[in-house]
């Protein structure tokens, strides 16, 4: 099925049989069909054909590229962040036990292909801004020790350096930012939800937000130049983690 992201191609792929789901999500992913990426993660939540949702997003094609590394790749559509987040979302509902949501999601994020690029990485080196950001957002690495086994940390630290060194230099504020954000994390540290930047002591820990207890920052510097974009998420943040938390341990009474 060579139609890009035509739906009748897709629903081929579907009907074709279960281990086309991988195939179909890959497609879809690379060129931003949204409504089939709904589709079809709707019914692996719902546990329609018995299939596990992280499986399906981190089954590798041919090139070992998955479906989170395929909407990484797509730099022309602008739909690379929603299909992300909605990825991150579709794990989330799916895995019941609370405790194990982040290792989950942790894991299709950062999942890396044949060649040792995690999705980040390819989102920098395309000059994905708009999937780098929902990656960042949703606190991927571009290095996960605890996911990136297939090479070694030396090799990956040199393939990290050549992604980089382009973008290092970059004029726009916002990107270098994203970006050094990204390396805290690699690290195992936490970044300031502005600069990136990890506390300049161990000890030292990052300022939360007053209002959504969400977002942190190095100091009331990094705090007032985030509250332009800030200011849209402060008010929403603290109830979406609350309806998260919710729709994790209540369930519908039995008939």
């Amino acid at each position: 099925s060579g139609c890009g992201g035509c739906m009748p191609c897709t629903f081929r792929l579907l009907r074709a049989g279960h281990s086309d789901w991988e195939d179909g999500l890959q497609q879809a992913a690379h060129f931003g069909r949204v409504e089939w990426i709904a589709f079809a993660l709707n019914r692996l939540v719902s546990g329609v054909d018995g299939r596990n949702v992280v499986d399906a997003l981190i089954a590798p094609d041919p090139y070992g590229c998955n479906a989170v590394m395929h909407a990484a790749n797509d730099n022309g559509t602008g739909f690379s962040g929603l299909i992300v987040r909605l990825f991150a979302q579709a794990v989330s509902f799916s895995e019941p036990d609370i405790a194990k949501k982040p290792k989950s999601i942790r894991k299709v994020l950062n999942t890396n292909d044949a060649s040792g690029f995690t999705p980040a990485m390819a989102c920098i080196a395309v000059g994905n801004m708009d999937g780098l950001s929902a990656f960042v957002d949703l606190g991927a690495r571009l290095w996960d020790k605890n996911v990136n086994e297939s090479m070694s940390r030396k090799q990956q630290v040199l393939l990290q350096e050549a992604v980089l060194s382009k973008t290092r230099s970059s004029r726009d504020e916002k990107t270098r930012n994203m970006i050094r954000a990204m390396e805290t994390r690699s690290n195992e540290l936490e970044p300031c939800s502005y600069c990136g930047k990890p506390p300049k002591r161990a000890r030292d820990k990052l300022l939360y937000c007053s209002r959504c207890n969400r977002s942190r920052y190095c100091n009331r510097e990094c705090q007032k130049k985030a509250y332009k974009t800030h200011k849209y998420v402060c008010t929403t943040a603290k109830v979406d983690e609350g309806v998260a938390f919710y729709a994790s341990n209540i369930s519908a009474p039995k008939p």
